[in-house]
């Protein structure tokens, strides 16, 4: 439940002066560094499983205690007693994790703005629907989506004009 080493990098990170300080001062890291302590109880039961961990995200505190995300890559290692413990990496990516919850928000702010429009709009990939809105199938006279996702975007075309609209 506590560091061995860490290096200077690891230590700014986290909001420390210095390795040093870092490691006297945590003594409990699934409660001092995780944001949720059950991350670092899945940590250690993928480890004992699997004998490594990629690519877990998980929330971190600071010394400050703020919050930050990181992204832990570690393997159980043995020293010449046969006592295990982990090494690994963590990497800072806060930031990628605030870009992924905007673009959430803006894709959810779009889809309302779409789901609600009064122009109908369709979506469509390889020529199929994928989606519709209330107001496309209120336009073609459709009672739910599912008669129109999967079909093909030209039977809301009239018979003479699918030839054109197709090219």
């Amino acid at each position: 439940g506590h560091c061995l080493s860490v290096n200077p990098a690891f230590a700014r990170m986290f909001g420390y002066d210095s390795p040093e300080e870092l490691i006297s001062s945590i003594t409990d890291i699934g409660r001092q560094i995780y944001a949720n302590p059950s991350d670092r109880e899945s940590i250690q039961r993928l480890l004992a499983e699997r004998g490594n961990v990629e690519a877990y995200e998980a929330e971190a505190y600071r010394k400050d205690g703020k919050k930050i995300w990181i992204s832990i890559n570690a393997h159980v290692m043995r020293d010449n007693n046969g006592a295990e413990y982990y090494e690994g990496t963590n990497q800072d990516i806060t930031e990628r994790k605030r870009m992924e919850e905007s673009l959430l928000e803006s894709e959810e702010r779009y889809r309302i703005a779409i789901e609600y429009s009064n122009d109908g709009v369709s979506l469509s990939r390889g020529g199929l629907n994928i989606y519709v809105n209330r107001k496309f199938l209120d336009i073609f006279g459709y009672d739910k989506p599912e008669e129109v996702i999967g079909k093909s975007h030209s039977i809301t075309v009239h018979p003479s004009d699918r030839d054109m609209v197709t090219d």
